[in-house]
């Protein structure tokens, strides 16, 4: 699938979060399009991930938290 044909099949809510991550530091864009795409329950996130997101761009990280979270997508910290 071509990343456009990705973002039309996702939501409106989706769609807008992966635009504001665009200008983030980190690597949550990328965590955003997998949990779309694999729709699974639960996701494994290392603490030092975490840590780092939560120092290079805590309010990106926050709205990530949030997005999961409606997805109903839970979060194991190792």
């Amino acid at each position: 699938m071509v990343p456009e044909q990705t973002l039309a099949a996702m939501d409106e809510a989706t769609e807008a979060l992966l635009r504001d991550l665009r200008g983030s530091p980190t690597d949550l864009a990328k965590l955003v399009k997998r949990m779309h795409e694999r729709r699974r329950p639960v996701v494994a996130i290392s603490s030092k991930a975490i840590a780092r997101w939560n120092k290079d761009d805590p309010d990106s990280w926050g709205r990530v938290c949030d997005w999961l979270t409606r997805q109903g997508v839970r979060i194991m910290v190792g």
